[in-house]
């Protein structure tokens, strides 16, 4: 497998979907797992990551979350409807994000459930969590908007904000769950994961089957204890 040639593939339909992202008219409705989700113009659209990583994660009943880069909400709809979360707290840097999310949850009546705002990764009060979910961008690679944000993420410092972060509001044993793909490289987010005191261990993974190359991973991240 050329991983180059992967990357410029890849580019190039992260380049056409924010394209037909910022361009989208009007709302469309997909049905996953028997949940109904509407995707909103200038919104990331869920791929194979996003089920992935919603369908993967482990959450116990009653547990409280953070589903952060949340996109539409997928991530926030399952952990609420499906895993049995107690409450789920959901943002996203996209101030249309946060009114799509807003949305799916009322259709699923979640409202009690989910409490939805705008943000950089993490609410600004401390909350302790006991599971934090994130599917951020993977491409190195300077945003020229908020739709692009979804998908790039120039030097990686939305990831490396999320690991140096995330402790603050993890309980402590807690654990994150976070989505990455070969073109971005599984060799680096497991040094960087490790740089910053993680243990993690693949948890499920998913090879595009249209013999692309494109390779998902779902990783699961425990705080370093010594």
């Amino acid at each position: 497998m050329n991983i180059q040639k992967v990357r410029k593939e890849v580019f190039k339909r992260q380049v056409s979907s924010t394209k037909k992202w910022r361009g989208r008219e009007n709302p469309v409705k997909i049905i996953i797992d028997r949940l109904e989700i509407t995707i909103n113009p200038k919104v990331f659209e869920p791929k194979p990551d996003s089920l992935l990583l919603a369908r993967e994660m482990v959450i116990k009943p009653g547990e409280k979350v953070l589903d952060t880069c949340a996109g539409s909400g997928i991530q926030t709809i399952y952990a609420a409807k499906l895993k049995g979360a107690g409450q789920v707290y959901s943002c996203d840097i996209n101030p249309y994000a946060v009114a799509n999310i807003k949305l799916n949850a009322r259709k699923n009546n979640l409202e009690k459930i989910v409490t939805v705002f705008h943000a950089d990764l993490f609410p600004k009060e401390k909350i302790l969590f006991d599971v934090i979910v994130a599917n951020q961008p993977y491409t190195d690679y300077k945003p020229t908007d908020i739709v692009g944000k979804s998908v790039w993420d120039e030097k990686h410092r939305t990831l490396k904000k999320l690991l140096n972060d995330a402790p603050k509001y993890l309980k402590a044993k807690g654990r994150m769950y976070i989505s990455w793909a070969n073109f971005a490289d599984f060799e680096f987010f497991e040094k960087i994961a490790s740089n910053y005191k993680y243990k993690y261990r693949k948890i499920a993974s998913y090879k595009d089957p249209d013999e692309s190359g494109v390779e998902f991973r779902v990783y699961e991240l425990k705080r370093k204890t010594y």
